[in-house]
């Protein structure tokens, strides 16, 4: 556990929407190390077995997670403090006697050929699985993951929310939105 005490006149030590990692001295098992590039592709070096490198990590605690749009590479945001709390509508409608599941990847869920979004699934797909009759919403890939191909199978951040489809705050709407209709929202978490 690390403490940060607050910089002089209360500021906090982090500013809220700072990117931040840790920095984590490894060493290393075998005579082999993988490596990763910023796009993740795997390459294997040479290495004396015991030999420590150091590792930039985004924290497996973040609550909120960026991609550079050029690099691909993952920070975590640190959120000091909430601007405006999520401000709830619909309390979690009751439990619906016979469970009809519409189980969904946000990210596949355009016929357009790019990711779709925690906003475009609010507003073009929601409507259309309550007109089917379903009667909970099964959420997959929520979490944070580096490897799109992964399906949200490889976890890299266990407590945020997918940065690809948006930000935390459009996943609450979407969640808010599907209780508003009736429907259970469940999440795929891994």
């Amino acid at each position: 556990e690390i403490f940060l005490p607050d910089c002089p006149g209360a500021q906090p030590a982090i500013s809220h929407g700072s990117r931040v990692k840790v920095s984590v001295t490894i060493r290393s098992p075998t005579d082999h190390r993988v490596k990763t590039n910023a796009r993740g592709a795997l390459r294997f070096t040479a290495e004396a077995k015991g030999t420590l490198h150091v590792a930039a990590r985004v924290p497996a605690w973040i609550r909120r997670t960026t991609r550079d749009p050029l690099t691909g590479v993952y920070s975590g945001v640190h959120v000091a403090v909430l601007d405006r709390p999520f401000m709830w509508r619909h309390a979690r409608p009751p439990s619906p006697p016979s469970l009809r599941i519409y189980e969904a990847h946000v990210g596949m869920s355009s016929s357009e050929p790019h990711i779709a979004s925690w906003d475009h699934f609010r507003m073009h797909v929601l409507d259309r699985v309550v007109k089917l009759g379903y009667t909970a919403l099964q959420l997959m890939a929520v979490q944070e993951h580096g490897c799109y191909e992964s399906f949200g199978y490889h976890v890299t951040s266990f407590f945020a929310p997918c940065c690809r489809f948006g930000p935390p705050e459009a996943l609450k709407a979407l969640v808010d939105e599907a209780h508003a209709a009736g429907l259970v929202v469940l999440m795929d978490v891994v």
